[in-house]
């Protein structure tokens, strides 16, 4: 049975709705779930809209949720249902009537937090979903942001189904996009260094270094300056994610993301270095490390490995191995039909 709160959320939603605009941004409207309840309006056709973008179908979808209330019997026999469909109003509603919603942000975050160690668990993540949209919307304290960023990290085991590694991933990256508004430099390196610890004590979990890594490939520009966190790790992993013959093509793809965005971290940290001094004192640093290399002795490869690395360059080793790995995905993936997309993209790197 839906608490008293759930109740007193959708009542100030149905009075909310009404004043949405007339139109609302698909992208930020939240993916229908699979759950539909008695009184969820229909088209002429018999079928359940997939998606609405206008106030009218937010309006029917929240209504919808009042609808199927009904008695107190029948709301105690669908009390999921019922919670499910709370949340995603709610979610909608943060997105579309921000707003509108100021004065009852405090009733909001207590309705999504409550439910965040429910024991559904599409419900606990339809959840989270909600309070990281309220993170991204509202300000909120520096505390909640981490522990909530921490939580979703955590949160992709190896018995998880794909149906919820989704939505966690969906509230990853809405909590992300958020972390600069509300954290300061010193605690955004702590929520990185978060990221690292649980790479390096999960990693061993393919599951969870997946997510771990999806969510660097997906937000590269905000690791970029922690970038010497993970190089080692990221080139270690690409072999491991990307060539075994078992592997998904998602996670193929992954890892063609990830030699990728190793590439692009390289090419912006030279530019960086050519913007503070100049090109031709980077094109200098580059020659003298490839001269020391070629000496082929495991004290200048040293060398050459730190005077790159002192300017947040990719010493030549992790060159070496992120093309060795495109090299091999390219001839692993060139035969099938379905993986040749793969080949030709990692052909593209090694140019």
């Amino acid at each position: 049975m839906p608490s008293r709160l759930s109740l007193d959320i959708l009542t100030k939603m149905l009075q909310l709705a009404d004043k949405l605009p007339d139109s609302v941004d698909e992208s930020v409207l939240p993916p229908v779930g699979a759950a539909v309840l008695p009184g969820t309006q229909r088209g002429a056709d018999g079928k359940i809209p997939s998606r609405s973008t206008s106030a009218g179908g937010v309006r029917a979808h929240v209504a919808g949720a009042w609808d199927s209330v009904g008695s107190v019997s029948a709301a105690a026999r669908r009390g999921d249902s019922l919670l499910m469909q709370l949340l995603r109003a709610s979610s909608c509603l943060a997105s579309v009537r921000p707003t509108a919603l100021m004065s009852e942000r405090r009733t909001l975050i207590r309705f999504a937090w409550q439910h965040l160690r429910h024991r559904d668990t599409p419900i606990k993540y339809r959840a989270y979903g909600l309070v990281t949209r309220f993170i991204a919307t509202f300000e909120t304290p520096s505390k909640v942001v981490l522990q909530v960023f921490v939580s979703l990290l955590r949160d992709c085991r190896p018995d998880t189904s794909a149906t919820t590694r989704v939505p966690v991933r969906r509230a990853l990256s809405t909590i992300v996009r958020s972390m600069r508004r509300w954290l300061s430099p010193d605690e955004l390196a702590r929520a990185v260094r978060w990221v690292k610890k649980i790479l390096n004590d999960e990693g061993h979990s393919t599951p969870q270094l997946v997510h771990l890594w999806r969510l660097i490939a997906a937000h590269e520009r905000l690791f970029f300056d922690f970038r010497k966190s993970f190089t080692t790790i990221l080139v270690n992993s690409l072999p491991r994610i990307g060539l075994p013959q078992s592997l998904s093509m998602p996670n193929r793809y992954l890892a063609v993301d990830l030699a990728t965005v190793m590439v692009v971290w390289e090419l912006r940290a030279r530019k960086q270095v050519a913007r503070e001094h100049s090109k031709e004192y980077l094109d200098k640093l580059l020659e003298d490390s490839q001269r020391e290399w070629a000496e082929n002795s495991s004290a200048s490869r040293r060398s050459a490995s730190a005077r790159l690395t002192s300017y947040g360059l990719a010493g030549r080793q992790m060159v070496e191995m992120v093309s060795n790995f495109a090299i091999r995905q390219a001839f692993v993936t060139a035969e099938a039909v379905e993986t040749r997309s793969v080949s030709r993209r990692c052909l593209r790197l090694v140019r």
